[in-house]
């Protein structure tokens, strides 16, 4: 997460590095209760994977927390255009935001 790239090419990956802010905090330990997921679709709108990556961040969150941050791995395994989609579902606060961003991989050639 610390090389920034100029050109996403086939055969490497990117780090998506990103946060949830004004989630809400509930249960006896006043945490977030959160779900990032990432999709990736192709040029004709079709999901690469049968399933979103996905990941849920429910504890272990400091009470002072205003940010969660999340990752994700992106491997560029084909050139080809493609949208990327950021999902962030606050269970807690019944919220939702989706994000998304086209991506260009070019061929290693």
């Amino acid at each position: 997460g610390q090389i920034p790239t100029a050109v996403a090419g086939a055969g490497e990956g990117l780090w998506l590095t990103f946060g949830a802010v004004g989630f809400a905090r509930g249960g006896d330990g006043k945490q977030p209760d959160l779900i990032f997921e990432m999709r990736v679709l192709d040029e004709a709108g079709k999901p690469t994977r049968t399933k979103p990556v996905a990941v849920q961040v429910n504890k272990d969150v400091p009470a002072d927390a205003a940010l969660v941050p999340g990752q994700f791995l992106l491997s560029l395994n084909r050139a080809g255009k493609f949208t990327v989609e950021l999902t962030a579902t606050d269970k807690a606060g019944g919220k939702k935001a989706t994000l998304t961003f086209p991506l260009n991989v070019q061929d290693a050639k």
